[in-house]
């Protein structure tokens, strides 16, 4: 928006400037215009300064019509900016979380089967590729919606989105390490299999445990319904400790185990104080 509006005045001054030479305007209007962009690069897009330059040069010097487009350009982006910063902005807060819902869903409805046991090895890769698409989503989503608040002036779903931003940070890291863990578990499978049967029911009961917890906490980050914080946080940092210091990691793949389960915990327990504040 702020490309077109720079470009087209300052392409239109240059032509009625250097009219009825519009050799002599078209050579100086890319100096003058990339040279603004060359200052602060961050507020221009490539395209949208392109587009209004080409407009103006394509017009020429038909200065009656170069007015009238230079009308139409300025009104356009004025009602654009009306539209999209004050009126009506974009709910990028809205698709964050459902991709929130969609992610605690499928991820705790993954490692239920797994800690009970009934998730068998060829579902593992496909569960990691579909909670690797929803985080990679709920990541943009996220960009998005602080783009959003940086820009708008005020709207009430971004007021209460732009407080949920860390939120949705921490739930893209939960999936995210999440992801790791399940390909972890398709790659060495079979060594996980042979693993010792007392310390493997032990790992899956821990691991029961913090599915339990977490959706406890998708409960409270399904935001379709406005509800207020958890009373209490459903994972402390000390139940943590006492659930995983007597699960001893013998060799490394009960260590690579056992880092993945206390890494999904520690995670666990930054969403507990995000939905207990």
């Amino acid at each position: 928006m702020l490309s077109n509006v720079v470009a087209m005045p300052l392409g239109t001054l240059l032509i009625w400037l250097t009219a009825p030479h519009l050799w002599l305007g078209a050579l100086r209007l890319p100096v003058v215009i990339f040279g603004i962009v060359g200052l602060r690069p961050s507020l221009f897009q490539m395209t949208s300064v392109t587009v209004p330059m080409t407009l103006v040069l394509y017009t020429g010097e038909h200065l009656p019509l170069l007015e009238q487009r230079l009308i139409g350009v300025v009104l356009g982006m004025l009602l654009g900016f009306i539209i999209q910063q004050v009126a009506f902005p974009p709910d990028h807060g809205y698709w964050a979380n459902t991709l929130v819902n969609d992610g605690n869903e499928h991820s705790t409805g993954t490692l239920a089967h797994l800690a009970a046991g009934k998730l068998e090895r060829a579902q593992i890769k496909p569960a990691a590729a579909e909670l690797r698409a929803l985080s990679t989503n709920l990541k943009q989503a996220h960009l998005l919606l602080k783009t959003d608040s940086e820009q708008a002036w005020g709207s009430p779903h971004l007021k209460r989105n732009r407080a949920r931003a860390p939120l949705f940070a921490c739930y893209q890291e939960t999936f995210d390490s999440l992801v790791n863990f399940l390909e972890t578990m398709d790659t060495f499978h079979d060594q996980f299999a042979a693993l010792d049967a007392t310390w493997r029911e032990a790992f899956l009961a821990r691991l029961g445990t913090l599915v339990a917890a977490h959706r406890l906490l998708a409960g409270a980050a399904d935001l379709r319904v406005e509800r207020p914080p958890l009373p209490a946080p459903p994972l402390h940092m000390e139940e943590l400790r006492h659930l995983i210091e007597d699960l001893p990691a013998s060799n490394v793949f009960t260590s690579v185990y056992l880092g993945h389960l206390t890494g999904y915990g520690i995670l666990l327990c930054r969403l507990s104080e995000l939905h207990t504040a």
